[in-house]
This record gives structure tokens, sequence and C-alpha cells, in this order.
């Protein structure tokens, strides 16, 4: 009987129960459940035994999460602001003109500069020399970390919420796609590189055959068809199995069917459906078998790792810095450093990163341990940092002059909104 299967189910099901139960609700879940998997496996108790069955449904788990991290992607943040009518024309013109998209891009600009920089620094002291992946690992956002913060601060409907939600979905797409690059530059397969672009082709082919169908599925869905998860799979599926045929990693095909489905416009019911399947079986283990093959023994015996530690978790906060001189355009100093602590965080990516790094033999099991541990304890201090950084502030009043034709009076509307 596969008892390592048992017991990770278990861990996966008590892990949240004992975060509620003793109100750790600063220590995000998914580094609960590495915490967890390094206590039951080779660091710890050694009781859970990987084996075949593990690491298929781990698999599954990042594919998933990837998957779904597409599908947090809000779409309406990039579009432009309404001025189809007077009222509306008046009031964009009296906006800022930092928006957060701007405001996000320019700031995530700095963020790839600044991790290059790290990288280059690191090769130059002699404590990393791939500069290609340090400064992809550097310069990745935890976007379903920072989306959970948000949701819990109820900042996500605000401008302060929505610019560092498009910040963290840029730190997630570019790392994904540099990686991607990385790879296949490392592998030897750079001659195929172009073959990548067939993954974004078939993608909007999917999006443009099925742009329809949460539209007319109601009239043939029933509750042993469940036809919307079974569409979910089919673009899941196809895209990373052609990821993996064209030499990308499965990770950035995952991703774009996350993107495909949620331009699909799916309703609510459907991506609680999907978030249940993920985060409630598949997910937790990738995060539980990861913290059971660390090897904390081995990451501590050397002192250059106990150095590389501290060093990689600065680098992280170090990469996002230059985010804070932009955020200010937008909010207080206060806030505008809260932002910066929690964009810091960085562990969804970096750990299917880490995974192909070592698959290319780029990176050793110390370096990859202690990048590991870095990003483990980015997410236990960026909420931290965050909630007590972070003060909800007024902004001034912006005036809209609104004319009533045919009479002599002009009304002005004073609305306050609150910057975050």
């Amino acid at each position: 009987m596969n008892f390592s299967l048992v017991i990770v189910t278990f861990a996966a099901f008590l892990t949240p129960m004992f975060l509620a139960r003793f109100h750790l609700t600063f220590i995000p879940t998914t580094v609960a459940e590495i915490f967890v998997g390094i206590l039951l496996g080779k660091s710890g108790l050694n009781i859970i035994e990987t084996n075949a069955v593990l690491s298929t449904i781990s698999t599954l788990g990042v594919v998933l999460l990837l998957f779904l991290s597409g599908m947090e992607i809000d779409f309406s943040l990039f579009k432009k602001p309404d001025v189809s009518t007077p009222l509306a024309a008046r009031q964009a013109e009296n906006a800022t003109k930092q928006t957060p998209l701007k405001v996000a891009s320019l700031a995530y600009g700095g963020t790839i500069a600044s991790s290059v920089l790290l990288a280059g620094l690191f090769r130059f002291l002699g404590f990393f020399s791939d500069v290609q992946l340090a400064a992809i690992l550097f310069s990745t956002v935890a976007l379903g970390v920072v989306l959970s913060v948000l949701k819990e601060n109820e900042l996500l409907g605000k401008a302060y919420g929505q610019t560092l939600l498009l910040f963290a979905v840029l730190g997630e797409v570019f790392p994904l796609l540099g990686l991607t690059i990385y790879s296949s530059l490392k592998s030897g397969d750079s001659s195929t590189l172009w073959l990548i672009s067939v993954i974004f082709l078939v993608a909007v082919l999917l999006l443009l055959r099925f742009r329809n169908f949460f539209t007319v599925f109601k009239k043939y869905t029933k509750a042993t068809t469940q036809l919307d998860i079974r569409l979910a799979f089919v673009v899941v599926i196809t895209l990373v199995v052609l990821a993996e045929t064209v030499g990308a990693e499965n990770a950035l095909g995952a991703f774009l069917a996350g993107i495909v489905i949620k331009l699909l416009e799916p309703e609510k019911k459907t991506e609680e459906k999907l978030d249940a399947i993920g985060y409630g079986f598949f997910i937790p283990f990738f995060f539980i078998l990861t913290g059971v093959n660390l090897d904390l023994s081995s990451i501590f015996s050397s002192s250059e790792t106990l150095i590389l530690i501290p060093l990689f978790l600065v680098a992280f906060l170090l990469a996002k810095l230059p985010a804070y001189f932009i955020f200010r355009r937008l909010f207080t100093p206060s806030n505008a450093l809260s932002g910066v602590f929690l964009s810091e965080m960085t562990i969804t990516l970096i750990l299917p990163a880490l995974s192909v790094a070592q698959q290319l033999d780029v990176i050793n099991q110390r370096q990859s341990g202690a990048f590991i541990l870095a990003g483990i304890l980015s997410c236990l201090l960026g909420p931290l940092l965050f909630k007590y950084f972070y003060k909800p502030h007024e902004e001034p009043q912006s005036k809209t002059e609104v004319h009533i034709i045919g009479g002599r009076f002009n009304l002005s509307i004073c609305c306050t909104r609150a910057i975050f």
C-alpha cells in the first residue's frame, strides 16, 4: 500500500486547519505546506518516500498552479478609460495620467534592470555564476500569494491593488518567457526556438474556436457532464503537451491555457470549480513534496550556502526597490514601501524554475535549496511588513464640471477618491 500517498493527503488536509486553529493567518498556506513537507521528509521524520504516483500528482500540481495563475489576470485593467460620453471624457481628463498600468509597467521595467545588475554583481563577487538564471529568479513575483493578500485586505477594486496586481502579473509573465528562452538556449535547442511561437498561435486558435462556449454551454451541460471543466482540461493538456513537444517548458503552456480560459469569460462557478480541483488537491502535493525533497542537513553543512540564503533574500528585495520610486507617483511613501515588500514575495515561479535549472544541470542542490529557503522567508516577511507599513490615505478631491445646456448653471461635482 502506498502509505506515502496517504500521509501527504492527510498533511494537505490538516495544514490549513492547523493555521486556522492557531490564527497563523500571516503565513501563506503554500509556505506552510513546504514547512510540513520539510518536517515529514528528508530533513525531518523521513516518513515519506517519493515515488512515481506522488511525482505525477506533483507535476499536475505545478501545471494547475501556473494554469490558475494565468486565470488570475484581470484583463479589464488593460482597457482604456471610457470616453464615450462628455462626462466620462471629462472625468478621464481630470484623472491622473499615472494610471495603474503605466505605473506597474515602469516599476517592473526598473525591476528587470535591477535584477540584471544584481545578477551581474553576484557573478562578479563569485556567489552565483549564471547571470541569466539569477536575473530571472530575482525578477519573479508570487502572483498567487500577492493576490491572496490583496483580496484579504479588500484592495483589488482600488488603484493601489490594481497597480500591485499588474506588477505581480508582469513579474510572472516576463520571467516565465525568459525561463522558456533560457532553457531552450541552455539545452542546445536554440535552432528550434522559433517553434515556441507555435504555442501562442495555437492558444489564439483555441481562443477563437471556443470564444462563444460559455454563452451556450448551459444548453448542454448536466451535473454529470461538467463541460466547462472538460474544456479547461482540453486547453491545458493541448498547450502543455504542445509546449513540451516544441522544446518549451510545460509551465508556459499551462500559463497560456489559464489566459485562454480567462479570456473566454467563464462563469464564477466555473472558476471556483477549477480552484477547487487545483488548490483542493493537486497543488498542495507540489508544495509538500518540495519540502519533502529539501535536504536541510546538506544545505546547512556548507558555509557558502548559509551565506547565500540571506544574500538571495536581500536580492529579492533590492530587485523590487526601484518600484518604490515609481509607486511614489501614485501612492504615499509608506504605501509605496508596503507595495515593495508585498512584491518581493517570490515562491510560485521559483520552484518550477529551479526544477528546470536542475534538469539542465546548471545549478547544484545547495544553491537550489538556498533559493527556495530565501523564497520561503520572503513569503513570511512580505505580508508582515506589508501590513505594518500599509496605511489607507485619501487623494485630494478632483473636480468635474457638468454644464447644463439651456440654463445658466454650472454644477461642479467634487469626487473624493481614496489613494492607496
